[in-house]
């Protein structure tokens, strides 16, 4: 099977999987298959041109994506009733509080080819750009899924992209979204004034709206959440997490570690820094030439750097460290569907070396949980930096193969 566009494509998971912005900002967005919320990502290529056949059979993939462009109104006519279906939503509400941005036909999958829409959701003042993706065809060199009902190198009809959703082909679902009559706070900053008193801290910062809420049960209601992070005690690494649910009011707080991240070496030159100012080029000084001029002072001692707490290093690295290291078992969903592939999944590790928190980034939606699981039981060498232990935040790569 091939897999190698997956990772660019996909819109389910985990994050999970597709975006949910707010002014700008991105985060993830949910998806429901089966009535069930599953992780999906936001897909961040740019266009590439569609192969001129399909892999293995010789399929004539370029007619077949402008066959599939030339239906576009279609498909969207498709998405708008299944997301209407699923989220129980009447075309009323619909026409008054979702707006779609963009929908195109992606040709440049190999394993065939996808119907994507970016759409706006509206809750009063909170607004929430979303994406939801399709599988309209597969080719016949695809050999996932072979036990479904669905017609090779043939553009799939609604009741097969229906399927797709609820068996969940590939990254194929609608975002879950329950239609709301009105919002709990009369804006965001109320929504902020009141997560701010639960948190016990005015000093937020990574605020953003959102569909999936990570460490919640379930991930997904269908309502919209306000999500933030507050600064309790920077010396003392404490902060706290956590969410607000903008249509029921209910805010949930948990406390957390703050991550600290380097800006720069004290001391350094500035290339930037306009002439004759510090860390600048001297004004009216010839290229290659320095003129004469009065021995400057001595500059103070630069501050000592704060005792570092966290640091990130890359996979490779992470591996290295590890002592122990179990492997997930093969998700039986996962293996009578003919999935497999790389999950990557982000760890914190502790100063004992111990996986403190973990969630997939990247990899198949049915895979995902074995992989979680497996990474929470790795263990690794303790890191120190200047003599002082630290965190460590990586990722752990498994490999799903059927032999």
């Amino acid at each position: 099977m091939r897999r190698s566009a997956m990772s660019s494509i996909r819109c389910a998971a985990v994050a999970l999987v597709y975006g949910c912005s707010v002014l700008g900002t991105s985060s993830t967005l949910a998806h429901q298959r089966d009535g069930v919320p599953s992780l999906g990502t936001e897909d961040v290529r740019s266009p590439e041109a569609p192969p001129s056949t399909s892999p293995a059979t010789g399929t004539d993939a370029e007619a077949l994506c402008r066959e599939a462009r030339a239906r576009r109104d279609a498909y969207l006519e498709i998405w708008k009733n299944q997301f209407l279906k699923r989220n129980r939503m009447d075309r009323a509400y619909f026409d008054n509080h979702v707006r779609v941005r963009d929908a195109d036909v992606e040709c440049s999958w190999q394993s065939g080819l996808s119907f994507r829409v970016q759409y706006t959701v509206t809750f009063g003042w909170a607004a929430i750009e979303a994406q939801d993706q399709l599988v309209i065809l597969l080719y016949e060199s695809e050999s996932a899924y072979r036990h479904l009902p669905l017609v090779r190198d043939r553009l799939f009809d609604e009741s097969e992209i229906s399927l797709t959703i609820d068996k969940q082909v590939f990254f194929s679902g609608i975002s879950a979204v329950k239609p709301a009559a009105k919002l709990s706070f009369a804006n965001q900053a109320a929504a902020l004034e009141a997560f701010a008193a639960k948190a016990g801290t005015k000093d937020l910062d990574n605020v953003r709206l959102a569909f999936y809420v990570p460490g919640n049960v379930p991930r997904i209601d269908g309502h919209p959440y306000l999500l933030a992070r507050g600064t309790v005690n920077a010396k003392q690494n404490q902060c706290v997490e956590g969410h607000v649910n903008l249509v029921t009011g209910e805010i949930k707080t948990w406390a957390n570690a703050c991550i600290v991240h380097s800006t720069g070496v004290v001391g350094g030159v500035s290339s930037d820094a306009p002439a004759g100012e510090p860390g600048g080029v001297p004004p009216d000084v010839p290229d290659g030439m320095v003129s004469e001029s009065p021995t400057p002072p001595p500059m103070p001692d630069p501050p000592k750097p704060e005792r570092p707490r966290f640091i990130r290093v890359s996979g490779g690295v992470l591996a290295g460290k590890a002592i122990r290291r179990p492997q997930p078992p093969y998700p039986e969903e996962a293996r009578v569907a003919g999935i497999q592939g790389a999950v990557v999944v982000e760890v914190t590790v502790g100063e004992d070396g111990v996986v403190l928190e973990a969630r997939a980034i990247s990899g198949h939606p049915l895979l995902r949980d074995a992989a979680v699981e497996a990474a929470r039981g790795w263990t690794f060498s303790p890191t120190s930096i200047q003599g002082y232990p630290v965190k460590v935040i990586g990722t752990i790569t498994f490999n799903f193969r059927m032999g």
